[in-house]
């Protein structure tokens, strides 16, 4: 450079550059560190996401049989809820069958009572007629016995 040129630079401004300078090399330093901090987490990040990304596609395996088996559970439970409503529905009409044979069962004792006393009643009855029916045979007999023979069969 020229004389004239160096003469003109004043120490001050060397000093303002060497100030700037060393700022600068302090920026750049903070910067340096900044990055090679920003590399580590970028590497630890992309680590940790590799990681994740396995542990994703393990649980995708995991879940897919579990969902299967989910389904298989709330077919089998629509299945026992419609045997259930079946057999409420079964069981309610037995309760009403049951019902209905009970009362046919009561009305039967009701008249079977009425045909052992109208069978008791009949009994009595025969046995009475036969009573009687002897009672006139014996007279029967009795007033054949006492007729006189026959008017045409004596001459």
């Amino acid at each position: 450079m020229n004389r004239y040129v160096l003469q003109r630079i004043s120490v001050p401004m060397i000093v303002m550059a060497q100030d700037d300078a060393q700022r600068a090399e302090s920026v750049l330093s903070t910067a340096r560190k900044l990055l090679e901090e920003t590399s580590t987490k970028q590497g630890e990040l992309t680590r940790e996401s590799v990681r994740l990304e396995n542990t994703i596609k393990q649980l995708k395996s995991e879940v897919e049989p579990l969902t299967k088996r989910l389904e298989q559970i709330r077919q089998e439970a629509t299945d026992v809820e419609r045997r259930r409503d079946t057999a409420k529905a079964d069981a309610q009409q037995a309760d009403s069958d049951l019902s209905a044979a009970q009362k046919l069962l009561q009305e039967t004792f009701v008249k079977q009572g009425v045909l052992a006393r109208e069978s008791a009643r009949l009994e009595e009855m025969l046995e009475r007629l036969k009573k009687e029916k002897e009672a006139l045979e014996k007279a029967l007999g009795h007033l054949e016995g006492q007729q006189p023979k026959s008017l045409t069969g004596g001459q």
